[in-house]
């Protein structure tokens, strides 16, 4: 085995096996092997002992006797830190500093353990004073205060389902707890209304209609229930039974219902026959009967006699005045007796 320089000049083996300081093959005139120098693996620090690892040639930086005596006081003594110092190699002592940020405790240190903040300053820092007593809005204390401060409140949008429902937090002892009820829609008045759990708007999930009014006395026909807005409440109305004729009078029955007679229209006497009831102006009128009026003149007030007389003269004319005349006034006379009789002759 060769080794060969730069020009490629032969020179024996040579190989060391130390990669902290190998040996290589120098030129002329020697051709032969030398060391090429030691590996430097100075960390510039006097708290290290500075190595090199032939079989890898890496460096290792380890604390020496010095650094390790130095920081193995700090298991004894946790409120200072100790450290060695690179420049010197001399042991440093730093306290520890133990601050907790909270005005309500003592800040200190215990050589064995460390900083300690279990200590308070004053008793109102340990939020002695009682909170405000509701379940649904807790409290917690806030120890840089002493004071207790509104926490998280119960929530109960869990409970909730759909538009139709309100959930609200109650005391339970010491506790609170989440109670559902009706969301309920606003009353109108003589309105039905009902919430609909589909709805997916607060404008539209009340429904409203009209209210229906129980018929009442279902046997009396003249009375009508319905729903008066002032009151908000179903009330008997009477039925109003008017056809807007004057010639009809309108009334009402219990059994039935609504009523319209026709307006009966009489004469003043039987010597005159009745008109029927003017529609325009509800009067009831008369038109004398030409043949009858010479006869009707002589009553004075005695039905039977005033009929008698215009049969009598009725029978006379027909005997003498021939059979035409006295079929045509005693036809008269029937008449107005068979629609008249019984009423008085007019004075």
């Amino acid at each position: 085995d060769e080794s060969t320089n730069t020009f490629g000049c032969c020179c024996p083996p040579c190989e060391n096996n130390d990669l902290c300081n190998p040996s290589v093959c120098t030129n002329a005139p020697s051709f032969s092997c030398a060391l090429q120098g030691a590996k430097n693996c100075d960390d510039q620090s006097e708290c290290t002992d500075d190595l090199c690892d032939p079989a890898t040639g890496s460096c290792t930086n380890a604390a020496n006797d010095v650094a390790l005596d130095c920081e193995s006081q700090g298991d004894t003594d946790k409120c200072n830190t100790y450290k060695c110092d690179p420049s010197s190699g001399g042991c440093t002592v730093a306290p520890v500093t133990c601050f907790d940020g909270n005005p309500c405790t003592v800040d200190t240190c215990i050589p064995a353990t460390g900083c300690d903040f279990s200590q308070t300053v004053t008793s109102m820092c340990d939020c002695n004073s009682a909170p405000t007593n509701d379940p649904c809005n807790p409290q917690v204390c806030n120890e840089m205060t002493g004071m207790y401060e509104a926490s998280t409140p119960v929530d109960c949008s869990d409970s909730v389902v759909g538009l139709c429902t309100n959930a609200m937090c109650v005391a339970d002892g010491n506790a609170g707890k989440c109670e559902t009820s009706q969301n309920l829609c606003p009353t109108r008045p003589c309105m039905d209304v009902v919430c609909d759990p589909q709805a997916t708007t607060d404008e539209t999930r009340c429904v409203y209609t009209d209210r229906v009014c129980d018929s009442g006395d279902a046997d009396n026909m003249c009375i009508n229930f319905e729903c008066v807005d002032a009151q908000d409440q179903c009330v008997a109305i009477n039925v109003e039974c008017d056809d807007s004729n004057p010639c009809t009078t309108d009334t009402c029955v219990p059994a039935s219902g609504c009523r319209f007679d026709p307006v009966q229209c009489n004469t003043t006497d039987e010597c005159h026959l009745a008109l029927p009831c003017d529609e325009e102006t509800g009067l009831c009128s008369e038109e004398p009967i030409e043949s009858l009026i010479s006869i009707c003149g002589e009553c004075n007030g005695n039905d039977t006699a005033c009929l008698a007389a215009a049969l009598g003269n009725a029978q006379a004319v027909g005997a003498g005045g021939g059979v035409a005349v006295g079929v045509a006034v005693a036809g008269a006379v029937a008449a107005v007796a068979a629609v008249f009789f019984g009423k008085k002759c007019y004075d």
